[in-house]
């Protein structure tokens, strides 16, 4: 299901806050011919409605010293589940070197987005996962170069016609 309808000029605010979120209104307004006020008020109904979740920068991992990515995949254990979930989001979910937790439709349950900044980091979280109760198997893929990492999606109007 998706949320309320948007027309080409939410669309277009979107687009513009997505590249860059320290857009100032005035600058929006203008790229979408509206007043300040008007422009204003749509994007707060954006963020009102749910289209904007939050803003943030976008960090440099590697001069953070974040130089490994590794994706974790994880096969929990089906008996409780509503437990073993409770437990994977206590002890995995919350863990300071993972991104990103989707449920996959795989021979795994779990594909963790992870980042290190050395491999005791990487081997302190395969430690947490290796002692949880719930985990039956773990598998990762250290990646070795990255070639795009850009969540901005591409936005149109005719794409968000139902």
């Amino acid at each position: 299901m998706y949320g309320l309808p948007i027309d080409d000029v939410d669309v277009r605010i979107l687009t513009m806050l997505q590249a860059d979120c320290t857009t100032s209104t005035a600058r929006i307004a203008d790229e979408v011919n509206l007043s300040n006020t008007p422009c204003y008020r749509r994007i707060k109904r954006l963020e009102k409605d749910g289209y904007i979740k939050q803003y943030r920068a976008l960090l440099d991992t590697h001069m953070l010293g974040y130089t490994s990515v590794c994706f974790i995949k994880l096969k929990i254990r089906k008996i409780a589940v509503a437990k073993n979930l409770c437990a994977f989001k206590q002890n995995i979910v919350n863990h300071p070197n993972v991104s990103a937790v989707f449920k996959v439709a795989s021979d795994f349950d779990f594909l963790l987005l992870t980042r290190f900044r050395n491999s005791e980091q990487f081997s302190d979280l395969m430690t947490v996962v290796s002692e949880c109760k719930f985990c039956l198997e773990a598998d990762y893929l250290l990646v070795t170069d990255e070639f795009k990492n850009d969540q901005r999606l591409e936005l149109n109007q005719e794409a968000m016609v139902r």
